[in-house]
């Protein structure tokens, strides 16, 4: 997994894929856990996070 992401799912964070399944990269929308207000952007090539964003477009996940 991306470290960064990984963090910030560890955190309490949630997200937003932004665009389309099956990228080389995922831009990833990083949004507060209380209110979903968007933090910033993450750009993510790790193909195991790609692959996890791909069935959890949207987070928190279990």
């Amino acid at each position: 997994m991306d470290p960064a992401f990984e963090r910030w799912r560890a955190a309490g964070g949630t997200w937003r894929v932004l665009n389309g399944a099956g990228a080389a990269e995922v831009r990833v929308e990083l949004r507060t856990c209380d209110g979903g207000e968007p933090m910033g952007v993450l750009a993510v090539a790790d193909a195991a996070t790609c692959a996890f964003l791909a069935e959890h477009p949207e987070g928190p996940a279990d």
